[in-house]
């Protein structure tokens, strides 16, 4: 299959990806974009309108110059450290689904539902010990929901 590239960069912002875009995806010129971002900005001060915002700057700046590709976006996980958040998180989420559904060559995918319990409240099993970073069975979660989106159409 194709060449995958992981150009993640931690502690960013999706502000941060799209000052960079001309640097860790524009070179490659993918036939499609795995994009996680929105949780760091939320948790500092950001609001989930400012967040949507970002998103589409992000996909506008990823297709002025690469038109073709898709940008897949990943919504904010609901992390267990930052349940403070969880209102601002399904806010960002839908704003930035819904803004996406208006734009050419962009998908959504939600990883948000699949990582709560029975309970609806975020599945601490998913997460390490900071109760931020998630444990192999959070990753296996997020590889479901994602291979089957990662050939090119």
């Amino acid at each position: 299959g194709q060449p995958v590239f992981n150009r993640g960069f931690g502690g960013s912002e999706v502000r941060d990806s799209t000052w960079y875009a001309g640097q860790v995806v524009v070179p490659y010129a993918p036939c499609k974009v795995f994009f996680y971002a929105g949780d760091n900005d939320l948790n500092s001060g950001r609001s989930a309108t400012q967040v949507r915002d970002d998103v589409v700057a992000f996909v506008q700046r990823v297709h002025r110059d690469l038109p073709k590709t898709k940008v897949e976006y990943l919504s904010i996980k609901p992390s267990p450290s930052r349940a403070h958040l969880l209102p601002a998180i399904n806010q960002a989420n839908a704003m930035i689904k819904a803004a996406l559904a208006k734009l050419p060559n962009t998908g959504y995918t939600d990883i948000y539902t699949p990582m709560l319990g029975a309970d609806g409240q975020p599945d601490a099993k998913l997460f390490r010990e900071d109760m931020l970073h998630m444990t192999p069975a959070g990753y296996a979660i997020w590889t479901k929901a994602v291979a089957p989106k990662v050939k090119c159409d």
